[in-house]
């Protein structure tokens, strides 16, 4: 009796643990994670109180420069439309979302989804803290494009880690 209630127990904890992960089909760059990672360690409070939280990082990129923008989102407090998701994937144990750009030079497709129709957007406003890094199309860090909203203007810690991915400017060089 004892060897079936454990063959039982395995077999629900192994279809729990399967059903639970995420369909991934985006795969994030490195720096995109150390940028969450920097993201989620600003707002570690936040983060604690809110363990349900997602994270959503969304692109844009226009003649001159590559963005992304990101911040954490909580379904409670607003719903997004699906119609510019990119995809999906997980990272530290929190679910990311990604809108925008189908290529982009912070993360990669594996897969396509298949678009939604438009949607109405609601007439409230969603304002959570949001980082926005800017990057020229040389792939340089754009210093005056990238700020933090809701937080002070210290952009040292987004500037050393785009350092590490991308170029950087002689005048923003950062001395040691």
């Amino acid at each position: 009796m004892k060897t079936i209630s454990i063959i039982f127990s395995t077999a629900f904890i192994t279809c729990s643990l399967i059903s639970c992960q995420t369909k991934s089909n985006v795969a994030l760059s490195g720096f995109t994670k150390e940028l969450i990672l920097l993201y989620m360690n600003d707002y570690n409070r936040f983060f604690e109180a809110n363990k349900k939280e997602e994270i959503i990082v969304y692109t844009l990129t226009d003649t001159l420069n590559y963005y992304l923008r990101i911040h954490s989102h909580s379904g409670k407090l607003y719903k997004y439309c699906e119609d510019n998701l990119v995809g999906k994937t997980s990272y530290l144990g929190y679910s990311v979302k990604v809108y925008g750009d189908i290529e982009s030079v912070f993360y990669s497709v594996e897969e396509k989804i298949s678009r939604q129709k438009p949607c109405k957007m609601p007439n409230w406003e969603y304002d959570p803290p949001t980082w926005v890094i800017a990057l020229n199309k040389d792939l340089s860090f754009c210093k005056d494009r990238t700020y933090k909203v809701r937080d002070d203007a210290d952009i040292s810690s987004i500037q050393n880690l785009a350092a590490k991915y991308f170029k950087i400017p002689d005048d923003l060089q950062i001395t040691p």
